[in-house]
């Protein structure tokens, strides 16, 4: 017996919830009423069962049929039952195996925000699949942007000391992901962390060098972003740069915001936790995208944040 209040789960779901048992048993007990009743489980029991895996009961008293789907109705809507560790640990696995990260979010009972987040803070964005399923059962193309053996970060950019907003290393995966490679990083940190071909740091000055081919550009933020939002625009518009993504302040009121006239956004979730700064900067970020190939852009950046294409009338 039974009591469900809430609708079966769609197709994806119902597969990462499956492989999650399967990988990792039932996380969260199953609650069951004195009488037998499934009060708070209902899939994971039934998962479970079909796949032959022990199934943790716990077992609430209810006073009355009104307090057991009080209570159903209180566990259904918060299901932020497992540790930190234990979800982290079931999303990275889950989004290895390529499932959507709504599916993921569905399957550990959060939002597709938290789901974002638990990826950026493990780093596990550098694990995409080749393809993740979608909710409707159908498989979609994801962005897989690994470094290989060639990229890790190095000491000085994992450093608190520097005042410089060095780009995550998940953001950096993103960036690869969109471009396929960085031919030029014109702000270069002083480690040339950036897996580009050409960097430029600030003793270089990069707005004295040429540009060309795929960039990506976390430029100095304050005053000095509008010379460096100009110049990439300028050198896009001419055909020099041939694709570019540009990390920055999301400050759409801003005349160089409108300058960098983007074909689509990435709105980051949450405030990014720069390397070099021990908290989360104080400003929400975005990342901008200038080149031919908008599709790729938003397979890579669709776990770091929305993706929203600039629509001309």
């Amino acid at each position: 017996m039974s009591l469900q209040l809430f609708p079966d789960l769609d197709d994806a779901t119902e597969a990462a919830l499956r492989a999650s048992i399967a990988r990792f048993g039932v996380l969260v007990p199953v609650i069951r009423d004195q009488d037998g009743r499934t009060i708070d489980g209902h899939h994971r029991s039934r998962i479970a069962a079909e796949i032959g895996v022990e199934c943790p009961i716990e077992v609430r008293l209810v006073a009355d049929e009104d307090e057991a789907r009080e209570l159903a109705r209180t566990l259904n809507a918060d299901r932020r039952h497992l540790t930190t560790d234990q979800r982290r640990e079931v999303v990275a696995a889950l989004r290895s195996e390529g499932h959507s990260l709504r599916a993921i979010a569905g399957a550990v009972g959060v939002s597709d925000g938290q789901i974002r987040k638990d990826l950026a803070d493990t780093g596990a964005y550098q694990y995409a699949p080749a393809v993740v399923t979608g909710r409707d059962g159908k498989s979609y193309p994801a962005a897989r942007p690994a470094f290989g053996d060639k990229w890790q970060p190095s000491p000085a950019l994992m450093s608190s000391e520097s005042a410089e907003w060095y780009t995550p290393r998940h953001i950096v995966a993103a960036v690869v992901g969109a471009l396929g490679a960085i031919d030029l990083d014109p702000c270069a940190d002083p480690e040339r962390t950036i897996p580009a071909a050409v960097h430029f740091t600030e003793q270089d000055d990069g707005l004295a060098h040429p540009w060309r081919g795929r960039v990506y550009m976390n430029p100095p933020y304050g005053r000095p972003i509008v010379a460096w939002t100009e110049r990439l625009a300028r050198e896009y518009r001419e055909g020099r740069v041939t694709a570019a993504v540009a990390l920055v302040p999301a400050r759409t009121e801003t005349d160089w915001w409108a300058v960098l006239d983007a074909q689509l956004v990435c709105l980051v979730h949450g405030r990014l936790a720069f390397s070099g700064h021990e908290t989360s900067a104080p400003f929400p970020s975005a990342a901008i995208y200038l080149g031919p190939d908008g599709e790729q852009f938003a397979r890579a950046f669709d776990a770091i944040g929305e993706v929203y294409r600039r629509v001309r009338l």
